[in-house]
């Protein structure tokens, strides 16, 4: 008999063993496992029929799929896309300008806004992002931090150092709204970023700190102790 045969009893033979398989389920300490499926390969002369188990065949009657047992199925996410350009603080914009005129010479200015809508995480340069970093760029002209020369642009003050001390204390008050107190800390990093830098290391920090003390010596700042604002 072959190890891969298992006997299944037909109903006819059911009487003549139900005391020993009463007696089996007295006994047996597990519960009593489910027929096994497979394929029928002979019936004996006892009437027994003979079955050929399947591989698989046992696990898949023993633990039977369940939503809980399933592989987990992977999760559709949309795809991420950025905020719309209005609304983008105008720091974050001139930080992109900087970001992306840096190290290049003279280009054309659809290039460059080009550049622009790609570091802030735009596909494409379409219309309504052409049109608002346009006005942007203009800013950007302003503040230095882009230079036009005819109808090219480039990179224009390229670190802090490079602004003078007028540039910075217009800079300041621009930042800085009449009648309210700020600390140093707070108006160097609003300076910072209204310029388009986005890290404050000691070489744009120090710059801004001379245009403040400058700033106070020309009465255009009041203070005390760390605490500064416009004068009146």
């Amino acid at each position: 008999m072959s190890p891969e045969h298992t006997p299944l009893l037909l109903d006819s033979e059911k009487p003549q063993r139900a005391e020993a398989a009463s007696s089996e389920e007295v006994n047996s300490t597990e519960q009593t496992s489910p027929p096994l499926a497979g394929r029928i390969v002979e019936t004996d002369a006892h009437g027994i029929v003979w079955i050929e188990s399947t591989p698989g065949s046992l696990a898949a009657e023993a633990e039977p799929a369940t939503p809980e047992t399933l592989p987990p199925q992977p999760e559709t996410t949309a795809r991420e896309r950025p905020e719309p350009i209005e609304a983008l603080e105008t720091e974050e914009i001139m930080a992109a300008f900087r970001k992306a005129s840096r190290g290049k010479g003279g280009q054309e200015r659809d290039e460059l806004l080009k550049e622009v809508s790609r570091a802030l995480g735009y596909q494409r340069l379409g219309k309504k992002v052409r049109e608002v970093l346009k006005g942007h760029l203009r800013a950007a002209i302003r503040r230095k931090i882009i230079e036009a020369e005819g109808d090219l642009v480039r990179a224009g003050h390229a670190t802090m150092e490079e602004y003078d001390l007028e540039d910075l204390r217009e800079t300041i008050c621009s930042v800085m709204r009449p009648g309210r107190k700020y600390e140093r800390e707070e108006v160097i990093h609003a300076v910072a970023r209204y310029l388009g830098f986005v890290r404050v290391k000691e070489t744009v920090e120090a710059p801004i700190k001379s245009a403040i003390n400058s700033a106070i010596r020309q009465d255009i700042l009041a203070y005390e102790g760390n605490t500064i604002w416009r004068a009146p």
